[in-house]
């Protein structure tokens, strides 16, 4: 990318699709940016942070790029993937926000809805048309997301705000997914539906 693209995007460094072999394996210390592994079929495993987990078809597995990792196909059932490398200045406070180094494989509803970007992004990179670098932005913000509608709907495995009222936990997660909101306590009083005193009494 351009320097002022990245400074200003979600970049896109890479892509591709992998069918991968049986002995399939990547092992980094640090690399740039962010892979995002999207499993079309198969099976596999991510380690990070001397923790593994198992990816399977239909999740989606997000490395940090600054930390020692490795990802490796599933020897009796490899697995296909779609991938992409990420770049931004926004991407850290993002990944922190969607609990990336607790948990950093998503089950997809809808897998077929990130397919369609995943391929949106490889066909731009295939034939580069002009504002490219805008182009490849829109579907890597689509992209990053689609994550935060999936952790949002799933509070099990993201929990923002647990041991508060309902109303309140709501703005505790609204702040965590919209950080850089300049949020005011009047305004977080009206998403929970009570006065400023009382939602300052209900932490």
């Amino acid at each position: 990318p351009s320097e002022l693209a990245a400074q200003a995007f979600v970049g896109v460094l890479r892509a591709g699709h992998l069918q991968a072999a049986p002995d399939y394996r990547v092992e980094r210390r640090v690399c740039a940016g962010h892979d995002l592994l999207l499993a079309t079929r198969g099976h596999g495993h991510v380690l990070t942070l001397g923790r593994l987990f198992p990816v399977a078809a239909g999740e989606l597995a997000w490395i940090h790029g600054a930390r020692p990792h490795a990802h490796w196909a599933d020897p009796l059932d490899p697995w296909e993937l779609l991938w992409v490398r990420i770049d931004g200045p926004s991407l850290e406070p993002i990944a922190a926000s969607l609990g990336i180094d607790e948990q950093p494989v998503f089950s997809l509803p809808d897998p077929a809805r990130l397919t369609r970007i995943f391929r949106r992004i490889l066909g731009l990179l295939g034939a580069p048309p002009p504002a490219l670098e805008a182009l490849l932005y829109r579907e890597a913000t689509r992209l990053v997301a689609s994550l935060f509608e999936i952790r949002q709907d799933r509070p099990a495995e993201f929990p923002v705000g647990t041991g508060l009222p309902p109303a309140v936990r709501r703005t505790t997660e609204q702040m965590s997914l919209y950080y850089y909101r300049p949020w005011r306590v009047d305004q977080l009083a009206r998403l929970a539906g009570i006065s400023a005193p009382q939602y300052f009494r209900s932490f």
